[in-house]
């Protein structure tokens, strides 16, 4: 793992918040809430607590979360595309003035295996998996981000380590998943 990015979106009801995808790979972890996730050219991802989901590089996407009304629309939208972060400031993306209804852990990052192969190029459509309480990749990713805050002597070091547990946990759930995503996985061909 080379380099990770991670920050906190916070969605309310009735909200959107516009992502831009970058020449990274997306990773995306739903903590609490439910909510949805939508990419361009694919089915809406429906995100409850402990949804992972993998984004190939520069896919524009959305989370939202539905008004409480059933008969209204999301009417609210946040561009979290071009907010800048200053240094050593916590990374938090809100769409929202209430209480949030959906808390995920969101970034990118770049993983390659020995020198050359980048395990995520040839993604296309989106890694989708449910996981729960017994994997923790939650906390797990609440140590990524909180190390990344921290910017402490081995930050780097320390949020790859925190991250190659994560696609480790994806990479044994591979073995036994029936997704479709598994065959697409440039990994798992060699």
């Amino acid at each position: 793992v080379e380099f990770v990015r991670l920050t906190e979106c916070l969605v309310s009801p009735g909200w959107r918040l516009n992502l831009e995808g970058t020449s990274a790979p997306g990773i995306h972890y739903n903590l609490s809430g439910h909510g949805r996730m939508v990419l361009e050219g694919h089915p809406a991802i429906e995100l409850s607590p402990h949804t992972l989901v993998i984004l190939p590089p520069n896919q524009y996407f959305y989370i939202e979360v539905p008004p409480e009304d059933p008969e209204s629309r999301v009417s609210n939208e946040v561009e979290g595309s071009w907010k800048s972060f200053p240094a050593g400031a916590i990374r938090l993306f809100v769409a929202g003035e209430d209480r949030p209804q959906l808390m995920m852990i969101c970034g990118y990052f770049h993983a390659s295996y020995g020198t050359s192969l980048n395990l995520f190029s040839t993604l296309n459509a989106p890694i989708v998996e449910q996981f729960d309480n017994a994997q923790q990749i939650d906390r797990t990713l609440q140590l990524a981000l909180q190390e990344l805050i921290g910017q402490e002597v081995g930050t780097g070091a320390m949020t790859a380590t925190l991250l190659k547990l994560v696609l480790i946990a994806l990479l044994r759930r591979s073995l036994t998943s029936i997704n479709l995503w598994v065959e697409r996985f440039s990994l798992m061909g060699d």
